[in-house]
């Protein structure tokens, strides 16, 4: 299905140029979520220096567009699209 091919040349691209890693959470499981992972792979573009380590501004990012949560595992797929919207349309140069 083209869709499929089109998702997977994605993900490809993601894991080259922002080294994403598919399959693997790196110890937080907020990253099971692939919307998670698309996330941070944007954060990390606006913000080459971040670090897993130190989620300290990303989490406030986060949480000011979904709402304060106590912890990024209670954010679901919807919540992480939102995130993903919101910092597409800043490294598009919406904001």
């Amino acid at each position: 299905m083209l869709a499929d091919k089109a998702v997977e040349a994605l993900k490809d691209w993601l894991r080259r140029e922002r080294g994403v890693m598919w399959g693997n959470t790196n110890g937080y499981d907020w990253l099971r979520d692939h919307g998670a992972k698309i996330a941070w792979a944007q954060w990390f573009h606006l913000y080459p220096a971040s670090s897993l380590s130190d989620q300290t501004a990303f989490r406030a990012k986060v949480f000011a567009v979904v709402g304060q949560r106590p912890t990024l595992d209670q954010l679901g797929s919807a919540d992480w699209r939102k995130v993903s919207n919101t910092l597409g349309t800043v490294i598009r140069g919406g904001l």
